[in-house]
């Protein structure tokens, strides 16, 4: 490389290490999935623990979207191999976690659920509407087809500083989504062991939040990047290279945003 030329997040190749990171998150994912189709309690009707199982897979993959955005990145950068990548892996995880919420209402809604409580029920309708609200105002510049949406406009239009204002409330949410499964999940009640699996997702997750909110702004240092470049690849995407504050040693020095 030429002295002092810049690399930019799409230049930079991919290390071993770089891996660990998706790996990770794949593996955890398989393994919750396959844990769901062993442990099956016998007399489940299969439509039902499809639907309970989407919405365990949900909790699992929104815990781990919060642990992609709870401030670790000295753990996190190296092992998805840069902060925009943690950034990508973050958003697609929180994506389909919120999507799955989907055929997890769809399937649980017909059979009698005798552990159903307006407690319960209240807990899952505020969790899944406030992670969809969120994920709808994540995209909602992108969105400019409905746009027209007086809701979707004034998403869009929003700045970045309120939508971080939502977006802190991810983990409360996620909380919530743990304590309603806990209630009201008819398999969690007949399984120890997916009890035992679902409240570990959770806490996780939970975790995750309370540090980023808590403990993070104090045990991790925050660094002013200057930005020397940017150039434009085309009306939309563009390419950045910044240098770190004097003294700061990183293994990459710019990033790329679209």
């Amino acid at each position: 490389m030429v002295k002092g030329q810049q690399i930019v997040a799409a230049d930079r190749p991919r290390r071993p290490a770089s891996l660990i990171g998706p790996t990770v998150v794949i593996v955890l994912v398989a393994v919750y999935a396959a844990l769901w189709l062993i442990a099956r309690p016998a007399g489940q009707p299969t439509g039902r623990y499809l639907g309970e199982m989407s919405g365990m897979l949900a909790l699992l993959l929104l815990s781990l979207a919060l642990v992609t955005s709870s401030g670790l990145m000295g753990v996190l950068e190296p092992a998805f191999g840069g902060f925009d990548r943690v950034m990508v892996w973050h958003r697609g995880i929180a994506v389909v976690g919120v999507v799955l919420v989907i055929p997890h209402w769809i399937l649980v809604s017909g059979p009698v659920n005798p552990y159903r409580s307006n407690i319960g029920d209240g807990l899952g309708v505020v969790a899944a509407l406030g992670l969809g609200v969120l994920v709808l105002w994540a995209f909602a510049p992108r969105l400019r087809r409905v746009q027209m949406i007086l809701l979707i406009a004034k998403m869009a239009s929003s700045t970045y500083e309120r939508w971080r204002i939502g977006h802190r409330f991810t983990g409360l949410f996620v909380a919530l989504a743990t304590v309603h499964a806990a209630l009201v999940d008819p398999v969690l009640h007949q399984s120890r062991l997916l009890l035992a699996a679902e409240l570990l997702a959770g806490a996780i997750g939970v975790a995750a939040y309370l540090y980023r909110e808590l403990l993070a702004q104090r045990l991790t240092p925050v660094y002013h990047y200057t930005v020397q470049q940017a150039r434009h690849l085309n009306k939309t995407p563009s390419r950045s290279a910044s240098s770190p504050p004097e003294g700061r040693c990183v293994s990459s020095r710019a990033s790329s945003s679209s």
